[in-house]
């Protein structure tokens, strides 16, 4: 009897143990799956508030924040799908701030988000940040490409820190990153924005030096430069290099030579005399536009000279 005694209250010490183990087990795997169901309905609303035509982003990023407050956090895929889809939908603060949000509960951005958040700052008149995320984006082993880069280079030269842009492109060039036209066109337009032709014109140099084909746009962008600071005969001497190279003016030629046109009047009147070069680049451009009469009337005084 002592022996039995003895065993049956350790059996129910033991059994009530088991039971309790067994509770908090149950409701440890009930919590659990509450949370994953949460979760689950707040990203499948997260992605019908986001479906065009009828998007409602407000509502969205409304409730991505209620939802990271309540300690309820979406997938990495649901959060980089909803920076993507703000930002391609150019709304660049809301785009932002879902991103502040994951990075504070430490969810992983893809390489695609990490690009998108450098645009949406650069959008933001903030470059600079865009050049931390393009660390970031390197630091977590993605490679940066030139189509970031010249995101970014638009953004710095926008802020006229062109100097700033160029320090940029080199020192991705020197990582082995090779820029493309729009990387030179890029600084040149920013160079010729703060009238500083010396460099823009030192990049159509470096640019042949690496085999990227100065374009249209190259061209224009210098000859627009040169011209608003009274260098036209630089500017018609890079007409006629296109025009030697096969590059159709046509588009934007008119605008620049009634540009040139208006600079010589002002040469004329200060008694400065334009050499035959400027007359008859002046005189092809009119007549590529279409422009016969003033063509007529420039070569007209060349003649006269």
């Amino acid at each position: 009897m002592m022996k039995k005694s003895l065993f049956i209250p350790h059996l129910q010490s033991f059994s009530q143990t088991q039971s309790l183990h067994r509770n908090t087990f149950i409701n440890l795997f009930s919590s659990t799956t509450s949370t994953s169901l949460a979760i689950t309905d707040t990203e499948t609303k997260l992605r019908s508030l986001c479906e065009e035509p009828t998007s409602q982003f407000t509502d969205a990023v409304s409730l991505f924040t209620q939802s990271i407050n309540s300690n309820l956090i979406p997938s990495g895929s649901t959060c980089n799908f909803l920076v993507t889809l703000l930002t391609k939908s150019k709304q660049f603060n809301s785009a932002l701030k879902v991103y502040t949000l994951m990075t504070r509960v430490e969810v992983s951005s893809s390489f695609l988000t990490l690009t998108v958040v450098i645009e949406c700052f650069v959008h933001a008149h903030k470059p600079e940040f865009g050049i931390g995320v393009l660390g970031l984006l390197i630091k977590h082993g993605f490679s940066a490409n030139t189509y970031v880069v010249n995101v970014l280079l638009k953004g710095l030269c926008r802020k006229g820190e062109v100097f700033k842009a160029m320090e940029l492109f080199h020192e991705l060039g020197s990582n082995c990153l090779s820029p493309d036209v729009v990387s030179f066109n890029t600084l040149i337009n920013g160079f010729c924005k703060v009238k500083k032709l010396k460099e823009a014109m030192d990049l159509r140099v470096e640019m042949e030096g690496v085999n990227c084909i100065p374009s249209l746009v190259t061209y224009s962008t210098l000859m627009d430069g040169l011209c608003k600071v009274g260098r036209v005969n630089e500017a018609m001497g890079l007409l006629e290099e296109m025009r030697v190279k096969g590059i159709d003016a046509d588009v934007v030629v008119y605008g620049l030579v009634m540009n040139g046109f208006r600079i010589l009047e002002l040469m004329m009147a200060k008694g400065k005399k334009p050499d035959v070069v400027i007359y008859t680049n002046l005189a092809s451009g009119f007549y590529a536009n279409g422009k016969a009469d003033k063509a007529m009337m420039f070569f007209d005084l060349v003649l006269q000279d």
